[in-house]
């Protein structure tokens, strides 16, 4: 049963599955008190809970809630769980990463509980739930979602065009990725990017018919990281034939992995330093490119559309709510 509100009724059952967006206003001080007593009750009076963090990132964990539940179940982690035993600077790795890398300040680095450190059993309860990338980020996937909300219903939900990389695209790279982030050290990585193409393409944003038309046109594109490490454009990138080319992502685990070092994506290091030879290297081999997307595309079809990909979820979620 799924619930929208707190109710006695959600204790009766043998897993109760929280999601970390229904509390957000609950870290408040004033109410942080009462989050911790209702996950007091839900561990005395149901045999497991878990904590589902919808977080976009590997960093910006409720941590804090580790002690009352059974599993913390986050999108994207660190590959290493001992890096959850540091302070970041905007409770991010990367963010962290362009603070002291480059110098740079935000104005509201992020609240403090974002960076609450665990103790070494706690730290044992943290591991992969699903990314984002099992909504549907098709042309008509955000119409679609809203008929969902609204009807609890739909005829058919993922996407069912994809369009076939090919090396007969009239365009070669797609750099349609948005500047204006509140933080400093999440936007300074794409304006770095912006700085270095010096007009070599056209950035600016498009109306979204525009912009999947050109991604459906476009060889490879750049996606690098936004407030998360995953973007919600890698998986337009994929399901539109496009090769993605983005920040390394060696230090996270995730499912769906859509992010194979030198199969599914061209990489390029935090600093930048070699984001030109990338970019170049794309430039020269576009049937490598063609391959990446290819694989890439594959890879999701799978997940998204086959059987076998929706028995994997079926028995991911299994896990986590028998571990």
């Amino acid at each position: 049963e799924f619930y929208s509100s707190i109710s006695p009724k959600l204790f009766d059952c043998d897993v109760l599955c929280l999601g970390s967006e229904f509390f957000k206003s609950w870290w408040e001080e004033s109410k942080r008190e009462d989050l911790f007593k209702f996950l007091e009750d839900a561990k005395r009076k149901v045999g497991r809970v878990v904590w589902f963090d919808t977080g976009d990132s590997t960093g910006s964990a409720k941590f804090m809630v580790l002690p009352y539940v059974d599993y913390y179940a986050k999108n994207q982690v660190l590959k290493d769980r001992q890096g959850y035993k540091k302070k970041y600077y905007g409770s991010r790795i990367f963010t962290d990463f362009y603070h002291q890398q480059f110098e740079i300040n935000d104005q509201d680095p992020g609240a403090p509980h974002l960076n609450h450190i665990p103790n070494e059993e706690d730290l044992k309860k943290i591991g992969i739930g699903w990314n984002y990338g099992l909504a549907n980020y098709g042309y008509y996937g955000e119409a679609l979602g809203k008929i969902w909300h609204k009807f609890g219903v739909l005829p058919r939900f993922y996407p069912h065009r994809w369009h076939k990389p090919s090396a007969k695209r009239p365009v070669l790279c797609s750099g349609r990725i948005g500047m204006s982030y509140s933080r400093e050290t999440v936007g300074c990585s794409r304006r770095e990017i912006k700085r270095l193409l010096n007009g070599k393409i056209v950035m600016d944003r498009l109306p979204k018919k525009e912009y999947f038309k050109e991604l459906c046109q476009s060889i490879f594109a750049i996606s690098p990281f936004g407030f998360g490490e995953i973007c919600y454009r890698d998986f337009e990138i994929i399901i539109c034939g496009s090769a993605m080319i983005k920040q390394n992502m060696d230090h996270l685990e995730t499912w769906p992995d859509l992010w194979i070092t030198g199969q599914t994506y061209l990489p390029f290091v935090w600093n930048l330093s070699d984001f030109e030879q990338q970019m170049e290297y794309a430039l020269q081999h576009p049937q490598d490119m063609i391959e990446l997307a290819r694989n890439a595309q594959e890879e999701y079809k799978r997940v998204l559309c086959t059987d076998e990909g929706q028995e994997e979820f079926c028995r991911r979620f299994i896990n986590i709510i028998k571990a």
